[in-house]
């Protein structure tokens, strides 16, 4: 099996757990990374790491060829600031995955367009449009060939629109506004000082923030039919990984408690399997870290006012679960490659 070639430009929270990830994949190999920071530091920094813990592989240095070994595997390290200078092209690349956050417009993102890539996959949701934005489970069909330059949307966004698309295909959804219990990430302040949002100004680790969600026009992009409809907020909180989503939703047609828990029982084993998981225990955030689905529906939460007025919890690693799509994002694009080639 012909191994897809990968660059990843970026090793933050996304960017190392993709590279653990496909290291254990047969069909992928990480060819090349880019990131400022210096060698010895990059080593560590994927050896170790607080939430998913240790690496369990044997990772060292090759200073002189400024590479990555892992296991014997040798990953170029590069430190470019500008994707253009990036030499993706020399170590035959073929997906750049932009897990720098750094990059969000189409301009920025085909710098890294170097002969021999096929297809630039930005990890989080871009500034403005693209070829496509892709959340799995949702519209991983709209994919075609000449499609290079993709956003992987976000992890709120990968959580919440696979369960708002079953919703609305069983009852339809009048209106529904979400909030996404997340977090703290690196857009906030260890300590109270500037920023341009004043609530994430303040100290993430002594604070419950308030605060805005790219979900929102994610979904919006994703299922234009929910503009006026569906809205909603974030909330960060003082834990490391694990979020979830609280859904409240006016439903177009009747439905009970038992209704609504079957229906996901029903897709977390069919439809929607991979993507969403059932769980029937009063779990807690910590117990997601490190579940690779997109959504975990608590069945436990649901509630029902009137008959049509649904409260839902759905939970997610939002570190984890989101490179998992990355991951799988990867694999669809090499088919969309071979229907390509033999056209």
């Amino acid at each position: 099996m012909e191994k897809i070639r990968i660059g990843i430009n970026g090793i933050g929270r996304i960017g190392k757990l993709l590279f653990r990830l496909t290291h254990h994949r047969k069909d992928m190999e990480t060819m090349v990374v880019n990131d400022p920071m210096n060698l010895n530091a990059l080593i560590h920094s994927l050896r170790y790491d607080t939430v998913h813990g240790a690496f369990g592989q044997t990772v060292v240095a090759d200073e002189e060829q400024q590479s990555i070994l892992v296991n014997g595997k040798k990953t170029r390290k590069y430190g470019y600031h500008d994707p253009f200078d990036i030499p993706w092209h020399k170590h035959g690349v073929q997906v750049v995955i932009d897990a720098s956050g750094l990059f969000v417009t189409r301009e920025s993102l085909q710098k890294h367009g170097k002969e021999g890539v096929r297809n630039i996959v930005l990890s989080c949701p871009p500034a403005e449009k693209l070829d496509n934005m892709i959340v799995i489970g949702v519209n991983e069909d709209s994919l075609r060939p000449g499609q290079k330059v993709i956003s992987n949307a976000s992890c709120t966004t990968n959580c919440i629109a696979p369960v708002l698309q079953l919703i609305e295909g069983h009852w339809g959804i009048d209106r529904a506004f979400m909030n996404t219990v997340h977090p703290f990430t690196s857009s906030q302040n260890v300590t109270d000082g500037p920023h341009r949002d004043l609530r994430r100004a303040r100290c993430a680790s002594q604070n419950i923030i308030p605060t805005t969600t790219s979900a929102i026009k994610g979904v919006h992009t994703l299922m234009p039919g929910f503009v006026g409809r569906f809205d909603g907020m974030a909330t960060r909180v003082p834990v490391s990984d694990g979020s979830f989503v609280e859904l409240n939703a006016i439903l177009r047609g009747k439905a009970t408690v038992a209704e609504v828990n079957d229906l996901f029982r029903e897709a977390a084993g069919g439809l929607m399997e991979g993507i969403i998981q059932y769980c029937e225990d009063p779990i807690v955030s910590s117990d997601v870290i490190g579940n690779p689905h997109s959504a975990v529906f608590d069945s436990l939460s649901t509630r029902m006012l009137g008959g049509n007025f649904l409260h839902i919890i759905v939970w997610y690693d939002n570190e984890f679960a989101y490179a998992n799509r990355l991951v799988e994002l990867i694999a669809l694009l090499k088919k969309q490659w071979t229907s390509h080639d033999q056209v």
